[in-house]
């Protein structure tokens, strides 16, 4: 949400929206110790996407931007303008303001997966925050939309159509895009006026 009071908001929606952006964190996760440390080392790498198992599987999708590469990510931030740097060696806005993301989760998870991306990020110059919330909070941050990132747990394995929620925008309760699933709901997609309030 961008907030007219809070500039950096916008300057954060612009970045998010940004594919090199999005793909330059991915690529700045180190999976493998995450999934060593926290999960016994049973799990492979994948996006939030139907697993093997699934006649939904599409290899590229659930492979893209995996591959652990923080040199690719440096060069990718710096494609799109993140090139300043403050005192303490993280990137900032174009226009050199302090540039700092929040990763919101609830309670309920575990959060030792938060700390590995938040130094993962921090290698490439990207502040980042965990802030954990009651599950209760969490939701009203996320349905509020007053949030930067949310994590939550993947149901891969799921199929899309039994869950689609996880996949795409549809529910309130998706946990990710939450003004396409509420614009699509009231209506948006035939042309309702609600959807635009």
């Amino acid at each position: 949400r961008i907030d007219p009071n809070d500039p950096s908001t916008g300057k954060k929606s612009r970045l998010l929206n940004n594919k090199y952006f999005r793909q330059a964190l991915s690529i700045a996760i180190n999976r493998d110790p995450i999934i060593e440390a926290v999960m016994f080392g049973v799990p492979k790498p994948a996006q939030m996407a139907p697993r093997e198992v699934s006649p939904f599987y599409h290899e590229r999708l659930n492979k893209s931007f995996i591959e652990y590469n923080p040199e690719e990510a440096n060069r990718l931030l710096d494609s799109i303008g993140l090139t300043k740097r403050d005192y303490e060696g993280y990137r900032t806005f174009p226009d050199g303001e302090r540039m700092v993301w929040f990763l919101h989760y609830s309670d309920i998870l575990i959060d030792e997966p938060v700390q590995f991306v938040t130094d993962d990020w921090r290698r490439v110059g990207i502040r980042a925050v965990s802030k954990e919330r009651s599950n209760s909070l969490f939701n009203v941050d996320v349905h509020s939309l007053n949030n930067d990132f949310t994590i939550w747990q993947g149901l891969e394995s799921y199929l899309p159509l039994i869950g689609p929620a996880d996949y795409v925008p549809v529910r309130i309760s998706s946990f990710s895009a939450i003004a396409y699933a509420k614009w699509y709901i009231w209506g948006g997609l035939h042309g309702d006026p609600k959807a635009t309030q």
